[in-house]
């Protein structure tokens, strides 16, 4: 190394830790990402936390692949930066004509660049199972999504542990849940749950930002050891509470169990309400990821005109080779949460009353679903004489 400076005159500046060390986007699947900068710090502490979430047996030898783009805190190099192993990424991974293409060029990475962790999204870990692909890793991380049980499916066969690790780009990675082959035997949630890292707070309250008991439905408040000063040019309701109190409200939903893990299971924007009950989209949609036919859905809140309710409308991706009618999702979403079509009350409020077929999700450049340019696709091929779209 020192061959490379030796005969460069120049004097780095001094810095403070709490400079700002760096800009991250967020994700922006609820609409346009916000800036948000972080100290030198910050950055290191984020590093710390990633690091220590991608695997129980992490050393500097492992190969990391993370097509994660940089200017997102999970595509950040955190984990670089600590550990001092190498990352393998790929340039436009979610601009792949379809999922299946996608998956063979993971799969073709991984296998090429000696990959031992790999941070990957669901539907590309369910198409790798479905080709029984043979690769093998220490871990796979998913993060950004709500994890559901089918994807321990990958657990004993393509890794030797899943990684579900739950952040925001405020604060970097807040907490993580590792499961062996063990633990997958013994799992018995409808969500994967999480423990936070030393440092981090996490709480779930209602509206109020009263405590909520144990598996009470709430929202989930966050405060850390990392410094999170606000947001860039953008104005936000919620650092005024975070300001006086410490907590952010990270604006998801879950809950906490008897054991003292959480149980993230989505945001909680886009509240559908009937009779003046109100349930999330993400209670609908964790309960039709179960469906056999379907591998991703979004539920997104439109307006009845007849009622002016607002009821849950159903963008769904079907399984490779798999199709399914609209009224026999409606039938299992009513068994799932026990009620009839005679159920007036209830029946609009948890079953979707409209479905729409996507082949592929418009996705963020963080690789989640792109929740606005999903509802904007929706407004498009609704039935306007029925529905309209809530903005």
């Amino acid at each position: 190394m020192s061959d490379l400076h030796s005969d460069v005159d120049a004097e780095l500046p001094r810095l403070d830790p709490e400079d700002l060390g760096g800009i991250f986007l967020s994700s922006g699947s609820m609409g346009i990402p916000k800036a948000i900068p972080h100290s030198h710090n910050a950055i290191v502490i984020m590093a710390h936390n990633y690091t220590s979430g991608v695997s129980t047996k992490h050393n500097q030898d492992d190969i990391l692949y993370n097509d994660r783009k940089f200017s997102w805190s999970a595509g950040y190099p955190l984990w670089e930066i600590v550990s001092g192993g190498t990352r393998v990424v790929a340039t436009r991974s979610f601009g792949s004509s379809s999922l299946v293409v996608l998956a063979d060029t993971v799969s073709d990475i991984i296998q090429k660049e000696n990959v031992t962790c790999a941070v990957l999204v669901p539907p590309v870990i369910d198409q790798l199972l479905k080709v029984d692909s043979p690769i093998k890793l220490k871990s796979i991380v998913i993060l950004g999504v709500v994890g559901c049980p089918s994807v321990l499916g990958c657990v004993g066969k393509i890794c030797d542990e899943l990684a579900d690790m739950y952040g925001m780009t405020e604060f970097g990675g807040l907490a993580t849940g590792f499961y062996s082959a063990d633990d997958v035997k013994n799992f018995k949630e409808k969500v994967l749950s999480v423990r936070p890292f030393p440092g981090v707070e996490l709480k779930v309250t209602d509206e109020n930002g009263y405590l909520v008991p144990v598996r009470q439905r709430g929202q989930i408040q966050v405060r850390s050891q990392k410094r999170f000063t606000g947001y860039l040019n953008h104005q936000s309701p919620l650092i005024e509470n975070m300001l006086r109190t410490g907590w952010l409200n990270s604006e998801d939903g879950g809950f906490v169990t008897e054991e003292g893990s959480l149980v993230v299971e989505g945001r909680i924007k886009g509240l559908l309400q009937v009779y003046g009950i109100k349930i999330y989209p993400f209670q609908i949609e964790n309960v039709m990821k179960y469906r056999n036919t379907i591998s991703n859905v979004v539920v997104i809140p439109v307006v009845e005109k007849s009622t002016q309710y607002h009821v849950p409308c159903a963008a769904v991706i079907y399984h490779q080779d798999c199709n399914d009618t609209t009224e026999n999702i409606q039938d299992f979403v009513r068994e799932a949460f026990s009620v009839s079509k005679e159920d007036k009350l209830l029946e609009p409020l948890y079953v979707p009353q409209v479905v729409i077929e996507f082949k592929e999700f418009p996705l963020t450049s963080s690789g989640k679903p792109d929740r606005h340019a999903i509802a904007e696709a929706v407004r498009h091929k609704l039935d306007n004489t029925k529905y309209h779209y809530i903005h």
